[in-house]
């Protein structure tokens, strides 16, 4: 089983406002990350509806770099935010032409397949 640890942001690295939390499911590593003004609100349109609650998305504050990291030992990603979802496309983990709108807020889930 592998663990993800949080680091604390280095003086010089610029915090970014993002929440994230780790869920460990089925032997798989399920990261739930989101932009922090958007915790604790819901979002809908005609097609679809999404709900931010602390109970998934979690209350850690996270950098840029805590997330790049986990994005990269996780085995299922959900994103919802502006700026976390630009931290998975410039990690090369989320294509913005396939990222959804809830309501104008973007959304993301990536599901690694591992051979």
């Amino acid at each position: 089983m592998r663990i993800l640890r949080w680091k604390k942001p280095s003086k010089t690295h610029k915090v970014i406002q993002m929440i994230s939390k780790i869920h460990e499911q089925q032997k798989k590593i399920v990261l739930a990350a989101c932009d922090k003004e958007l915790l604790e609100k819901t979002f809908e349109d005609k097609k679809a509806r999404i709900e931010i609650t602390e109970n998934f998305y979690g209350t850690k504050e996270t950098t840029e770099e805590e997330l790049s990291e986990n994005l990269e030992e996780a085995d299922i990603i959900n994103l919802v935010g502006e700026k976390t979802i630009a931290i998975a496309i410039k990690n090369g983990l989320a294509d913005p032409d396939q990222t959804l709108k809830i309501d104008g807020i973007p959304h993301a889930q990536i599901v690694k397949i591992k051979e």
